[in-house]
């Protein structure tokens, strides 16, 4: 064990930190075994299905707290080593998805005030909601504007209100977010509550959830 609390044993493959315990389906091992994998105490756990690790080839959970992920005695040929890059591109998208999920779990309750904010008149208002939102350098994009700040999107937006009054924005069906970028489809409606167009909009957030960039798409 090294000083800062590494293991010396060599490895190859992806390490995680971190409280969560991991669930997997299909294992990238040179025998497609199935492994499923959950937290333990200063243990390892293992459970095979339907398959089984070649000799020169293993998968394992390492759980000293259920904070290390490391692959094991991979082996020294090519082909074997280089079988498992698919499998673990899948794993990094499955953590990258439940960390995002987690982290950005009130994204659609930010997108729906994101579109109210359309109809809010007060510039002020617009300001202060638009800055508690969205990071600083905020940047907008669409048919009808370029916007390089929060500042700049506001003016924006008082400017649209003036050319085109009474309309509103709302969203339209289920929000969806992939590891920090969302998309949504919206309307606009008149006064009378008529459907007058429709897009949808590609959102991207800091780690923090804040509106980084907006794009907007007409349709």
């Amino acid at each position: 064990m090294r000083p800062d609390g590494e293991s010396s044993e060599p490895s190859r493959g992806l390490r995680r930190r971190g409280p969560r315990a991991a669930r997997f389906g299909r294992a990238p091992s040179a025998s497609s075994a199935l492994l499923r994998g959950e937290r333990v105490e200063g243990e390892v756990q293992r459970q095979y299905r339907h398959g089984r690790l070649t000799e020169d080839a293993e998968l394992a959970i390492v759980g000293v707290g259920g904070d290390e992920l490391a692959h094991r005695r991979l082996g020294d040929a090519p082909d074997a080593r280089d079988a498992h890059i698919a499998g673990w591109r899948y794993q990094l998208a499955v953590f990258a998805n439940l960390a995002a999920a987690e982290a950005h779990v009130a994204a659609p309750q930010a997108v729906d005030r994101y579109f109210a904010l359309w109809s809010e008149p007060d510039a002020d208002r617009r300001l202060a909601e638009l800055r508690a939102l969205a990071s600083p350098g905020l940047t907008f994009r669409d048919r009808f504007g370029v916007t390089a700040s929060v500042d700049d999107l506001v003016a924006h937006i008082g400017a649209a209100q003036q050319h085109m009054p009474g309309l509103r924005i709302e969203r339209a069906g289920e929000f969806q977010q992939c590891q920090g970028t969302g998309v949504a489809d919206w309307v606009v409606r008149t006064p009378d509550g008529t459907i007058a167009s429709r897009g949808r909009n590609v959102f991207d957030f800091t780690a923090d959830g804040r509106l980084a960039r907006v794009v907007g798409l007409w349709a």
